[in-house]
Parts: C-alpha cells; sequence; structure tokens
C-alpha cells in the first residue's frame, strides 16, 4: 500500500468517525428531547443500526 493509499485510507476512517460522532450526538439529543417514547425508540435504534454500518466499513 502506497502513501497516498494510506492517507486514503486515514482519511475515509477520519470521516467515518466524524459521522458516527455527530449520530451519537443525535441520539443524546432525541433522548434528552420531549418525542413520544414510540418516536424516541424508533429514532435511536435507526441511529444504531446506522452507526453499526458506518463501523463495519471501517474494519
Amino acid at each position: 500500500m502506497t502513501i497516498s493509499e494510506k492517507t486514503e485510507k486515514q482519511n475515509e476512517i477520519y470521516e467515518i468517525k466524524t459521522q458516527i460522532g455527530i449520530l451519537n450526538q443525535m441520539i443524546s439529543q432525541v433522548q434528552n428531547s420531549c418525542y413520544i417514547p414510540e418516536a424516541k425508540k424508533q429514532l435511536v435504534s435507526e441511529y444504531i443500526c446506522e452507526i453499526e454500518n458506518l463501523r463495519k466499513q471501517i474494519v
């Protein structure tokens, strides 16, 4: 793997980790919101699925 490829991979991982961080913030916002409980559960589970999919891209 060339230095350029390593840098590109590192940038991809950084972007994915940034997206995961944003999703974690969104989960916190939903949990602290006044949404009805079922809506909270649905949103949080969707965000968690997205996070899991993003994590799979890192490995």
